[in-house]
């Protein structure tokens, strides 16, 4: 654990508190991973395959969400927040797309007051193409039904 030097004592002390004894093979062979260069590796090729995705759903999303949400890419990432248009629920949404196998967080569930717009967080990091079109597809479907009435 890397901690600013004066809270090392406290660490140490919570650390003996919670157990007695460090997994020591896990700990080098961890360290070993990062000494030598693997981690950071893993870190640069996941960061190309997540914006590869990204991009994925951020194109799905123009052809297919116009006027039903909108998909703003952003730099990096493994999760997209989209917007609604105003007035449209984001509970009721994510309960809708949940309904139709397509899982989202409504942003609403993150704040401590309403806001209009409401917003949908996606995340893309384990799909390919094939689950992002699909996807988008059927979150089309659901939030035209979702929006109409708002139009």
């Amino acid at each position: 654990m890397v901690v600013p030097p004066d809270l090392v004592d406290t660490f140490i002390a919570a650390r003996a508190h919670l157990d007695w004894s460090s997994p020591v093979i896990e700990q080098a062979t961890l360290a070993e991973f990062m000494t030598d260069g693997h981690f950071a590796r893993l870190i640069r090729k996941n960061r190309a395959m997540y914006a590869e995705r990204q991009e994925m759903l951020v194109d799905a999303g123009r052809r297919h969400l116009r006027g039903l949400l909108e998909l703003p890419a952003k730099e990096c990432g493994m999760h997209l927040l989209g917007w609604l248009p105003r007035g449209v629920d984001d509970k009721t949404c994510a309960t809708a797309l949940f309904a139709n196998g397509v899982e989202s967080l409504p942003l609403s569930q993150f704040a401590s007051a309403p806001a209009d717009p409401g917003g949908l967080l996606l995340g893309y990091a384990p799909f390919d193409r094939r689950s992002i079109e699909t996807g988008v597809e059927k979150m089309a479907a659901v939030l035209e039904r979702q929006v109409a009435p708002f139009r």
